[in-house]
């Protein structure tokens, strides 16, 4: 029975991702954004009119897109 450490061709493929979308080389970055509840539901009310993500829209607002 063969001892532990290293085999040739095992593991993840060198340039694969693990988000498992074929093709997909973006990779993003995430912060967290405080607020006051309030706050928070009137952000997630505008985001919603505007038809965006909570994220998608405070992206854009911070961008002048």
């Amino acid at each position: 029975m063969p001892k532990g450490g290293a085999r040739p061709g095992a593991g993840r493929p060198k340039g694969s991702f693990k988000s498992g979308v074929p093709g997909r080389k973006t990779l993003f970055r995430s912060f967290t954004v405080s607020s006051y509840p309030e706050e928070y539901e009137e952000i997630k009310s505008k985001a919603a009119e505007a038809g965006k993500s909570v994220s998608r829209f405070l992206i854009d607002l911070a961008l002048g897109k």
